[in-house]
């Protein structure tokens, strides 16, 4: 079973942070401060700091891996500024971090048309003049990567995999995942590159990637792990799947419902089902504790 869901994924949470962030913004209180937006009076005192949501979106608001600094540069020659020239340097560069960089770039000009004309609509139904410039706001910013976008032609968008093939191979994070989330035809046309992504997929499970758990429970089969790894992943994924949010002290009693589920053989000898437990635990643990990470 191939995880078509991947395609996406980075759009569609942001915009769901961005329009959540957006929607709760109140009729009263204190004016919106956008961040890169230009402040009214230079001596104005800093705020308090955000909350949580509101720095990440923030966040996604600032950072923009497809736009270059417009500060002094002391090289030589000049950073590659389109989309395309971007995609093109990361093609030739075989450099995993760019290629990756370059990837979200397609990823992004792959919904930006929707999420511009969402956002347009929001704005002309919004009747909260605040929230109405802040929409305001996010049109221009996504009109802008709109026209980035057009820098990018059908031959750089068929040279995804390739992009793929570089980062992962520089055990970039998220790279196995996208890799590995193509076409059963592409992915099956490169042994070598498959197994350097189940690799690295692994990895990342390991350290809590919960993502990366749930498609070696869903796929580990296909990906030829040993039965034990096999187990566990499936053991693991199926307890985030039906536990998303549940306490530590609650992982032991539920763990034995996911063992269950894992497709055990049953007469799996029982030092090999305390040893699949152990590790599916070792699975959730590293998977909840990178939850908590900021």
């Amino acid at each position: 079973m191939r995880l078509n869901w991947l395609a996406g994924l980075t759009l569609s949470i942001t915009s769901v942070l961005i329009f959540g962030y957006l929607l709760s913004i109140p009729n009263g209180g204190d004016e919106i401060k956008l961040a890169g937006a230009p402040a009214k009076d230079s001596s104005e005192k800093a705020t308090e700091p955000a909350s949580e949501s509101m720095s990440s979106t923030s966040a996604i608001l600032v950072v923009d891996p497809g736009i270059p600094s417009t500060g002094p540069t002391h090289q030589s020659n000049p950073p590659p500024t389109s989309y395309s020239q971007q995609i093109e340097a990361a093609l030739e560069g075989n450099d995993g971090q760019a290629a990756m960089k370059a990837i979200y770039l397609l990823e992004r000009c792959d919904g930006i048309d929707g999420l511009t004309e969402r956002t347009f609509q929001q704005r002309d139904r919004e009747p909260n003049p605040k929230r109405r410039a802040a929409f305001a706001f996010l049109v221009e910013d996504f009109l802008r990567q709109q026209r980035s976008c057009q820098s990018i032609s059908a031959v750089h968008q068929s040279r995804r995999n390739d992009l793929l093939k570089i980062a992962n191979a520089g055990g970039i994070q998220g790279a196995a995942l996208r890799y590995l989330g193509q076409s059963a035809e592409i992915v099956e046309s490169d042994p070598e590159a498959k197994g350097i992504a189940v690799r690295n997929l692994q990895a990342e499970a390991r350290a809590g990637n919960g993502n990366a758990i749930i498609m070696l429970g869903i796929e580990g089969e296909s990906y030829k792990l040993p039965p034990e790894s096999r187990w566990a992943f499936t053991a693991a994924a199926t307890w985030i799947q039906r536990n998303e949010g549940v306490g530590i002290a609650e992982i032991d009693e539920m763990m034995l419902t996911a063992l269950q589920l894992a497709a055990m053989p049953p007469d799996t000898p029982e030092e090999v089902v305390q040893r699949v437990n152990a590790t599916a635990k070792q699975l959730v643990d590293a998977y909840l504790a990178n939850r908590k990470k900021p």
